[in-house]
């Protein structure tokens, strides 16, 4: 048995695009875009919109 790195026999794992998951609708709530990024995701909000997933209005408190 010759010495081959473990690495070399393991499955490659793709991203995982959390903005096109069937399990999550419109993942960025108040018509936030959501971006995919390596291993998660980020939203970019409307204005007046901020938070994780555009969940928090600038008219409320934190």
């Amino acid at each position: 048995m010759e010495n081959v790195p473990l690495y070399n026999h393991l499955p490659a794992i793709s991203d995982l695009n959390e903005c096109m998951s069937n399990t999550t609708e419109d993942v960025c709530l108040h018509e936030g875009q959501c971006i995919n990024t390596k291993g998660s995701f980020i939203c970019q909000c409307m204005n007046g919109w901020s938070g994780k997933i555009c969940e928090i209005g600038e008219w409320q408190e934190i």
